[in-house]
């Protein structure tokens, strides 16, 4: 006689295999860092989901989702330090409004299945599927592009040459074929003929991939000596406890720009400081703006650094250069700002909830329109912050720029994961806009990376450090 609980039990089990299918992809991550994880880690769930019913996809689907996120995500918990249990709930939040994405995936995904087998068709659509979903998280007003699945490549630069035509997107497809093949083999393992077409795919997939990835990088960066770019990154590692400090900014401007001029004998074109290097707002300074030239006229460079700027009724988190000759002469106001971080979603509900963790009573402001910077005859394409997972903004700021910079202040995450995801969209930027990328952090990580999505230099986490690169805007990687 059968148990009557037996069909509640299997699905009991395959909730808990999609689970840790998710927690295991979540491996392919910093901290841990495992990539090569991402290329077997999704079939567990493959398996649930092909067997499933209507129902039971989208349990699965949740299950895999939410684990994965939860442990993608956990560095959110990192900010308990400054608004305490609600970084937790930010944490939940944010996971289980991603799980629902995937979710989503699930229910198609079974159906796409369900009518044409795990044939072709299917090897064809599911991976559409999944990068679909992909780009559908990245966009929007609380959007974000960690855990894109393409991302865990991105020391891998021969894989990754791909994005160049297709995106990050395009390593996540590669990805989730593979997966899906193996998921295959693991269903007909009594009759592996049936998984033939799924292993062919993602097999030509794979080898057509890693040709072209092979090809690309085997094109030569033409140096040319008469078009070199010098520039100083300056990583001064404040925490950001101290930065916050009512009497600390201009001792860090003193630090940093003493930092700056150790590195003189470079003779850089650019000297490049992290995101709100300046505290305070410069125009409203004559000390700090007054710093500032000196340490541009003394470098006989570029300044580029990060501060606030009120202009017209409106605060902004921005970037700004001063030129060789102590002037300021141009801005980049941020675009895409960081909900809760830099502007609180449903304020009149929230504020008087959240008001005792320090949000103060105004919001900074996106500016739709931003221009590039002007740095010694180059023109700048700035992504402050995260904006630098957003593959449609790096896209943008790349048509109108000569390499692309992200200058950014991690320290609010302490040594969690944050800075070490951050930093994986910088080959895939270079890569995918066939340009230099620079990334300069206040307390990590830094780096100079190649239009191949090589790293030239890189710092580690909390590492005092002026990185001192040359870079070839006008090459353009061909």
């Amino acid at each position: 006689m059968k148990n009557p609980n037996s069909k509640s039990q299997i699905q009991h089990w395959k909730v808990v295999i999609s689970a840790l299918s998710g927690i295991l992809l979540s491996l392919a991550f910093p901290n841990a860092d495992l990539g090569f994880f991402a290329w077997v880690a999704v079939a567990p769930f493959f398996v649930m989901l092909f067997s499933a019913n209507k129902r039971t996809a989208i349990l699965y689907g949740l299950s895999f989702g939410f684990s994965y996120f939860l442990a993608v995500f956990f560095w959110l918990t990192s900010l308990s330090r400054w608004i305490g249990p609600f970084a937790y709930l930010a944490w939940i939040s944010l996971s289980m409004f991603q799980t629902l994405f995937l979710a989503a995936f699930s229910l198609v995904a079974y159906f796409v299945v369900k009518r044409y087998g795990l044939g072709l068709i299917s090897s064809c659509t599911v991976p559409l599927l999944w990068i679909l979903t992909e780009v559908m998280r990245s966009r929007g007003e609380f959007a974000t592009a960690g855990g894109v699945l393409g991302y865990t490549q991105y020391d891998n630069p021969m894989v990754i040459q791909i994005a160049s035509l297709l995106r990050v997107y395009g390593v996540s497809y590669l990805i989730i074929s593979v997966n899906f093949a193996l998921a295959a083999l693991i269903i007909f393992k009594k009759d592996r003929a049936k998984a033939r077409p799924a292993v062919l795919f993602s097999c030509c997939l794979l080898v057509a991939s890693l040709t072209f990835g092979a090809w690309r990088m085997q094109s030569p960066l033409v140096k040319d000596p008469t078009k070199e770019f010098r520039i100083v990154i300056v990583q001064p590692s404040f925490d950001q406890a101290y930065k916050m400090g009512p009497t600390n900014s201009m001792t860090m401007l003193q630090d940093i720009a003493s930092m700056t001029g150790s590195t003189l004998s470079f003779k850089p074109h650019a000297v490049i400081w992290p995101e709100t290097a300046v505290m305070g707002f410069p125009q409203r300074s004559p000390f700090v703006m007054e710093l500032l030239s000196r340490t541009a006229v003394s470098a006989e460079a570029f300044l580029v650094t990060g501060g606030f700027f009120y202009d017209s009724g409106k605060f902004y988190n921005s970037a700004f250069s001063v030129s060789s000759s102590g002037y300021l002469s141009s801005r980049y106001d941020k675009e895409h700002l960081m909900p809760f971080g830099e502007y609180l979603p449903f304020r009149p509900l929230l504020y008087p909830l959240l008001k005792s963790t320090g949000y103060v009573d105004s919001d900074q402001s996106p500016n739709p329109s931003p221009l590039p910077l002007y740095v010694g005859g180059r023109r700048v394409g700035v992504l402050i912050c995260f904006e630098s997972l957003f593959d449609n903004l790096a896209a943008n700021r790349a048509k109108k720029s000569d390499f692309l910079l992200t200058i950014t202040n991690d320290a609010w995450f302490g040594s969690s994961a944050a800075a070490h995801q951050h930093i994986m969209a910088g080959p895939f930027r270079a890569v995918e806009n066939n340009k230099y990328f620079v990334q300069v952090a206040n307390s990590g990580i830094s780096a100079v990376i190649d239009p191949h999505g090589r790293f030239v230099a890189k710092s580690r986490l909390w590492e005092k450090i002026c990185i001192e690169a040359i870079i070839y805007p006008d090459i353009a990687g061909r």
